[in-house]
């Protein structure tokens, strides 16, 4: 139950627990997820990049706004019908007015920094011109969108003060405020759409065979499923109405509205965990002698697009691999400033001429060092 008082004999309906519920668990998801980026990047030592310096201001506002949500549960009134609260608690109606706005600016950013840091390893592996143009489009009308939303919020009434003192601030008026909330989330399904859209063209360029180009789609792809919860986020508020039973309907479009968030900052996670994965299976004994070993370079494609590409080695069974005079070398590759710098030094065993048929071999490793790869 709510910390609002019941007055004896009256049991009011209270569905509040149901949002309090859903913020519990996509604050715990949150630091999961950044925590496992974080240790991801640890794993692999690559230098931190600005896709991953703006994960840091996206989590901060990402639990600020969960600290929010559960204040307008337990102060604000959340989950109750609004003319009980007029009735019985007529300031929580004010407190629910005034945590709003806390709610809509910590939204905002809580949305925008994770869709900055997707648009920020999209610079990264982007090396044309246009994409990149594309990319810090992109980003500007995410920027845009989100200083509008924080004016908007601030701007709702003249006075602010109206909002939550109608009694207090006669001559007072707001906007629409249910048009407000019915399209404030249309910028971000616009913007998701670009994101999604933006890789692909450059993939498919991609000299690839189809199951590679598959699977990089499909890590792009993961970086944009905030895409659906902001159509269901958008579905919500046009059938839900939101302004006469404020306390009541703000348990649903509360809940999507925390739910979204969660969503961005969890996609913007997932495409850093590839070498999270490759170091839990290195860990686990899942890597068997004799296999295809994969190591990832960086290659600077004609379609735009600077991402991994793959150095298939074939290991002997004992883990080591004969390799001819040529390929008994250091290899450096310099490329120019929009490209990444690959030093790659081979390493492996060449069996004595005068001892083919013995045991003595020369045992050395490969070893491959890149600078600024996605992981």
């Amino acid at each position: 139950m709510s910390f609002l008082g019941v007055e004896p004999g009256l049991v009011p309906q209270y569905v509040g627990y149901q949002m309090q519920t859903t913020v519990i668990a996509f604050m715990v998801l949150g630091i999961v997820f950044v925590s496992l980026r974080l240790f991801a990047r640890y794993v692999s030592g690559s230098r931190m990049g600005i896709d991953d310096i703006l994960i840091l201001p996206a989590i901060v506002c990402y639990l600020g706004q969960r600290v929010t949500g559960l204040l307008m549960v337990r102060r604000g009134g959340i989950g109750y019908h609004a003319i009980w609260l007029k009735t019985y608690h007529p300031l929580a109606l004010q407190t629910f007015a005034k945590l709003q706005i806390v709610m809509v600016i910590l939204y905002s950013a809580s949305v925008t920094f994770p869709k900055l840091s997707m648009l920020g390893l999209y610079l990264r592996i982007f090396v044309g011109k246009r994409e990149r143009i594309a990319a810090y489009t992109t980003m500007g009308i995410v920027s845009a969108s989100f200083i509008a939303l924080i004016l908007c919020a601030l701007l709702q009434c003249a006075p602010l003060g109206y909002l939550w003192n109608k009694a207090g601030h006669p001559g007072g008026h707001c906007f629409n405020t249910g048009v407000f909330w019915r399209y404030g989330s249309l910028p971000n399904l616009i913007t998701d759409l670009a994101m999604l859209v933006l890789p692909l063209p450059c993939i498919w360029k991609l000299k690839l065979s189809q199951r590679d180009k598959i699977g990089l789609v499909f890590t792009f792809i993961t970086g944009s499923i905030g895409i659906i919860t902001a159509i269901v986020r958008i579905a919500f508020f046009w059938n839900i109405d939101g302004q006469t039973d404020v306390t009541w309907a703000a348990v649903r479009l509360g809940e999507i509205t925390i739910a979204e968030p969660g969503v961005y900052l969890i996609a913007a996670c997932l495409p850093t965990y590839r070498s999270l994965f490759r170091f839990f299976k290195e860990r686990t004994g899942l890597t068997t002698k004799g296999s295809t070993q994969n190591t990832w370079g960086s290659k600077k494609d004609t379609s735009g697009m600077e991402l991994p590409s793959r150095h298939t080695v074939k290991s002997a069974a004992d883990g080591f691999e004969e390799l001819s005079d040529e390929d008994l070398i250091s290899r450096r590759i310099s490329k120019n400033k929009n490209s990444t710098h690959v030093q790659a030094t081979d390493y492996g065993y060449k069996k004595d001429p005068k001892h083919r048929n013995s045991n003595r071999e020369i045992r050395v490793q490969r070893e491959v060092r890149v600078d600024s790869v996605l992981r």
